[in-house]
């Protein structure tokens, strides 16, 4: 099980990770030649995050194809400095102790809907790489880039609606 969170650098370092994307290529590869299954822990709307670092994680999950994995929403959990960074802006309707997964907790520019459909376009891009990657025949390839194509242009349309 490993704790990769993100595809994009800046937000490993806004997380203080203490790892590179490289060590997570790395560590994937390494873990595929000796035969270790791999389950990645995936957070989405992690400040600094947009729609180009999303993409990015869309794109390492795409190509790495760990075993499994999961994702969700950051939420910010009182005594930890993500917290400390959002609780101005926390909604007052939801509370971390309540929360739902996949709940935006607090004020932030896209909001739960848009972290949802990420999370399902992640789940269809790897799903269908991998029957790709498994069944390497034109109409596979196919369904592959159209479902890659689809995710990325929703996300980007909704990420425009959003001002980026």
């Amino acid at each position: 099980m490993y704790g990769v969170e993100s595809g994009s650098q800046r937000v490993l370092d806004s997380m203080k990770k203490g790892i590179t994307v490289e060590e997570v290529h790395e560590i994937s590869r390494l873990s595929k030649e000796l035969g270790i299954e791999q389950y990645w822990f995936l957070i989405y709307g992690y400040p600094p995050e947009d729609i180009h670092d999303l993409r990015m994680t869309i794109d390492l999950v795409r190509r790495l194809q760990p075993d499994d994995y999961g994702i969700t929403v950051a939420y910010p959990l009182p005594e930890t400095e993500f917290y400390e960074t959002v609780r101005n802006t926390m909604r007052p309707e939801e509370h971390w102790t309540m929360t739902r997964d996949n709940v935006v907790l607090y004020n932030n520019k896209y909001g739960s809907w848009f972290y949802r459909t990420a999370i399902y376009g992640t789940h269809l891009v790897y799903r269908t790489r991998r029957a790709a990657t498994r069944h390497p025949n034109a109409l596979a390839k196919a369904v592959d880039r159209m479902a890659y194509t689809v995710t990325d242009s929703v996300l980007g349309q909704w990420a425009r609606l959003r001002g980026d």
